[in-house]
């Protein structure tokens, strides 16, 4: 019979959906009952969503905030005010009450590019094919279509 040795490696990746991977490691018989409460914490908290409950302010108004960059290169903010009897507006409040489910906390740092809805505590970025969410209990992230933010996109002159 063969002695076991007291080191055993193991290395294993698991994508769940393509945002949401699962990487354990296990060492040797000592560490692997840290790592697997690491492994549950990580299971129990990335696959976890939560509902925000995002309206628009009736008495603030909604401006779509994009950075343009000057003549010398300096980012300047240009926003454009988007009026509570505008289509965009109701559209845009119709989106937050379907979508006020399945936001995951975010774990990217300043995220770059798109452009910004301000109303108020109310503060989102579009970015691609990701919505971010920042409030006072974290920055959260969803998945959204381009199309279904498009009249955005045009109404913030992109």
């Amino acid at each position: 019979m063969k002695p076991t040795a007291p080191w055993r490696y193991s290395f294993s990746v698991l994508a769940t959906t393509p945002s949401q991977w699962l990487i354990s490691c296990s060492l040797d018989a000592v560490t692997r009952h840290f790592f697997g409460l690491v492994g549950f914490a990580v299971i129990l908290f990335s696959g976890c969503t939560r509902t925000l409950y995002l309206s628009l302010p009736s008495d603030t108004p909604v401006r779509l905030v994009t950075y343009h960059e000057d003549s010398i290169g300096i980012s300047r903010p240009y926003e454009i005010p988007l009026p509570r009897d505008a289509p965009e507006w109701r559209r845009l409040q119709e989106w937050l009450a379907h979508n006020q489910s399945g936001w995951s906390q975010s774990m990217a740092i300043n995220p770059s590019g798109g452009f910004f809805v301000r109303a108020g505590d109310l503060n989102l970025q579009f970015v691609g094919t990701t919505v971010f969410a920042f409030t006072d209990h974290g920055q959260f992230q969803k998945d959204i279509r381009q199309e279904d933010y498009a009249y955005l996109k045009e109404a913030a002159g992109m």
